[in-house]
């Protein structure tokens, strides 16, 4: 027997009978850690090894995002770790004055 494909009247939805979080056996599929139990998920021997194993494979060992400003806020200033070697706040400021008084004059 053939079976038509009707469509849907409008209001009608489908929802499913059993929630993704429930599982057939009534267990949880992700543990349920408290905040001690999840300090001591990371705090094992494995894990550290893990971690030293995976630091130890960054070409960069001293990164660290907390070194950066937030990427989507405005920024007023260039902090002084992003200037080359030899060049300080003062003659960056003093090098963009000048590019300043260059633009204006051939402007004229």
């Amino acid at each position: 027997m053939e079976r038509q494909n009707l469509p849907r009247l409008p209001g009608q939805l489908h929802t499913p009978t059993q929630s993704f979080s429930e599982s057939g056996a009534g267990s949880s599929a992700t543990p349920d850690l408290s905040g001690a139990a999840r300090v001591a998920a990371f705090n094992d021997k494995k894990f550290k090894e893990e971690y030293d194993y995976m630091k130890s494979k960054l070409s960069d060992q001293k990164f660290d995002i907390r070194d950066y400003p937030d990427p989507l806020l405005p920024r007023n200033s260039q902090p002084a770790s992003t200037l080359p070697k030899g060049v300080t706040a003062e003659l960056e400021a003093h090098l963009i004055e000048l590019v300043e008084n260059e633009k204006k004059r051939l402007a004229v």
